[in-house]
Parts: C-alpha cells; structure tokens; sequence
C-alpha cells in the first residue's frame, strides 16, 4: 500500500515525538495525532510497538497504521479476547484499555517495546484506577501520550500522565498538587479548591508536551477531515446479520426476476441489522439483540465531549435509529430532529443546540434534518449508516462546516460495519455509481453481498 503524506505541522509533530521520546502529543482532535505517531514510529525504525487505545478505535489504528506506514495487515495483531502471542512476528499490537487489566495480559509489562503509544490518554488521569496501574506497568524506549484533552478538569490530572513518562521526577501527587492547587483541610481530608501557578506550571511542560488547535493550523487543513471507523458485529448481531444475508443470497439464486423495491427492502433489512437490530420489527414485536455500533458511539461521545464546549452532530437516515440513540444517549441532554419532530418546534430544537452550552448532541435524520438548517455549534459529525446517494451525505456534513464564515473545518465520522453490505455501500458512495442500476443487476448484487 503507498504512503500517505503529511502536512507540515504533522511533520512538525512526528519531529517533536522523534526528538521527545517520553512526551504527550495533545493536538486537537482531527488534526492527526494518529498518522503523526505512526510516522514517527517508522522514522525511528521501531520494530515493537504497542498500541494501547480505547475499545472502539482498535480497528480504527490497525487501518490507519497501514495508511500512514505501508506496512501489510498481518504485520498488525490487533486483541480480541485472547492473549496476544508475543513471539510471532508482528510488528504492531493493539490493545484497549479494559483488556489491560485481565490477568492473562500481565505478559505485555514484562516485554521492552521499541515504542508504546497511549491513545486518548486522559483515560489514565485517575491515578488510582485498576486500568492506569496495568498501563503504568508497561515499559517502552518511547513512550508518547496521545490526548486532545490533557487537563479535563483541574490541573491534578496532569500529574498521572507526568508520573508515567517521568516516575523519577514526577514522585509525589501531593507535592504537585500543593504546588498548582489551592487546598483546603477540611475535617473530610484535603479539598481542592482552586489553581496557582499555572505559568509556571505551562514552562515546565513545554518541552515535553506539543499542543496545536484547528485555529493554530487552518491554512494547512482540509476543509473537512473524514474518518472512518470500523465496528465488528459481534455474538447474536452477527449471527443474525448473516443469516440474514445467507437468506438473501438464496433467493437471488431461485429467482429469475428481480423486482427493485423488493431487493430494496431485503438491502435495507440487512443494512439495518448492521446498524442496529433493535429498529427492525418482526411481526409487530421488536428485536431486543445488543448493537456494536451503539456501544462504539458511546465511547466515541466520552472522548469528544470530554473536551469543554464540544458538541457533536449524530445522523441517521432511520427515526427509529434517532429515537434509539436519544434513549442511550439522554446523559448528554441531546435534542432530536427527524420527520416526526412538529414544524412548530424545528425552529427551537435547532436554536437550543446552536446557543445551549448544556446541549452538546443533536441527532437527525439525513433526510429532515440534513438540509436547510444551521449547525456550526459542532464541529463533528458522526454517521451512524448512510444512505444511497452522495449529494445527501454532503449536505449533512455541510450543516455543521462554515464555508461562508470560515469558522472551522468539519470532521466527518463514518461508523462502519466490517464484513458486511455497509462496505461495499462506501466503496460504492466513493466512486458515485448507478446505485438503481446495481440494485437490478444480479451479479453486481451479489458482489455486494459478499
């Protein structure tokens, strides 16, 4: 596979690893930390890596990494439950960061890595969490820190990640704490309560810790960023999915004529049950099967809206989808916009989300809600499915991209099921086929079926 190039802030950023190898890289989110780690893996010749990331992005580093570095899938273990294999020949090995708990991969501490890269890593910020004691026991000749969000709260969270790369200088929570906090002893322990120092606090990283925004790069990036995000169907949703298509595939060989609407519906079936199981309905009964998609949303959310003043856009073509996703998202407050939302009230849910700093989540459906309205509070948009035709697509990402003001770029998120119809629908909204004429023609179907 060829390299890709970078822009030249990326190159900036796979030179600040290369001359730091215990730093954090905390550029923004979709600016590229992932290729500019990658990068720097291949200029320092690194021959054992270790990628520890949240569970949803696992597949996410496995096809960026042959992206950025042109090295083959089988270079790249990536865990699925079983103990990865130390003595094979792999060159890249992704965990999550739940796995590193489990006894049978206490192994990965005791190996040396060429390099280790911690994905999101304020996930490590609790000091005494069980999952930051298991990666602080992994050791690497590099070891970078990947985190768009640094300091989530208070300036205490920075000394985990310090106390990783620098155990030696970074020994006492309480002397930095005492340093950069105000605390008060209160008859329930130590409180804190305010922040000090922070100038000083912001020279004595410096060297080690690299943070560039949208607004510090724009001339350098695209007008919007695309990410694609591969989820494994899993258990019951698997099974299902591909009984499903099995069923599918037999009566395409028993019939002599195909009818549109009905290879339609069978696609949209099956293009659903990818999606989500729950909002297909068998006989008036609906369909209770867990979705991987919903579960990778929810720790895509955690990490974003980790960030102050994020927000982010989640489209669907499908209303039951939005109503689904409105159930299992309603700790983030989200506001829902589809056909079924009054004309009378479009107006107001558009206005909360644009002006309430407490609504960071809208969800829509591509065909209500992914025109005419004004979006710009976001700066995400999330695809749960897509679909058939590209120019919808792209005026729902255009909701929330400024071209006009030029207030930010967009970053385009596409949940993808692997080994299924929603990868041939990719390569298909790609190229821009004749979707209509693919429907009718039985072997193109069949290409996509497989």
């Amino acid at each position: 596979m060829a390299e890709m190039s970078l822009h030249k802030y990326q190159w900036q950023g796979v030179q600040f690893l290369m001359d730091n190898p215990r730093s954090i890289l905390a550029d923004e989110m979709g600016l590229g930390k992932t290729a500019e780690a990658i990068k720097a893996v291949a200029e320092t010749h690194s021959d054992k890596v270790l990628i520890i990331c949240p569970n949803s992005v696992k597949y996410v580093w496995r096809d960026e990494i042959a992206k950025w570095s042109g090295d083959p899938f089988d270079s790249i273990a990536v865990y699925t439950g079983n103990a990865l294999d130390m003595y094979d020949d792999h060159k890249w090995y992704i965990m999550n960061y739940e796995a590193m708990r489990l006894e049978r991969n206490k192994p990965l501490a005791c190996e040396r890595w060429d390099a280790v890269i911690i994905d999101e890593a304020h996930r490590i910020k609790n000091r005494k969490a069980a999952v930051t004691k298991s990666v602080k026991q992994v050791a690497g000749d590099r070891v970078w820190l990947l985190t768009g969000t640094p300091i989530l709260n208070t300036p205490d969270e920075l000394w985990s990640l310090l106390n990783y790369l620098f155990p030696k200088t970074y020994t006492s929570y309480w002397r930095f704490v005492d340093t950069y906090m105000e605390v008060w002893d209160s008859p329930w322990g130590k409180q804190l309560v305010g922040t000090r120092n922070l100038d000083h606090l912001a020279r004595e990283v410096a060297d080690i810790m690299l943070r560039r925004t949208k607004k510090d790069v724009m001339e350098q990036l695209p007008e919007k960023v695309y990410l694609n995000v591969p989820v494994q169907l899993l258990g019951e949703q698997r099974r299902v999915y591909d009984q499903m298509r099995e069923q599918f595939i037999a009566e395409l060989g028993d019939t002599d004529i195909l009818v549109a609407p009905t290879v339609l519906a069978q696609l949209t079936r099956l293009k659903q049950i990818a999606t989500d199981p729950s909002i297909l309905t068998e006989g008036g009964t609906e369909v209770l099967i867990p979705s991987a998609k919903v579960e990778v949303l929810k720790e895509l959310l955690a990490d974003i809206l980790a960030q102050p003043g994020k927000k982010v856009v989640i489209f669907s073509q499908w209303s039951r989808m939005c109503a689904r996703l409105a159930e299992e998202l309603k700790c983030y407050n989200p506001v829902v916009f589809t056909g079924n939302t009054k004309e009378s009230a479009r107006a107001s849910v558009v206005e909360d989300f644009q002006t309430n700093p407490d609504t960071r989540v809208f969800i829509g459906t591509i065909g209500a809600a992914g025109v005419g309205i004004t979006l710009t509070a976001a700066d995400t948009v999330i695809f749960t499915d897509k679909v058939w035709t590209p120019a919808y697509m792209v005026q729902a990402e255009d909701r929330v991209y400024a071209r006009m003001n030029d207030l930010h770029g967009a970053t385009i998120v596409s949940l993808t099921a692997e080994d299924t119809i929603e990868q041939q629908i990719e390569k298909l909204l790609a190229s821009k086929a004749d979707i209509a004429r693919t429907v009718i023609d039985r072997h193109r179907l069949s290409e996509i079926l497989k």
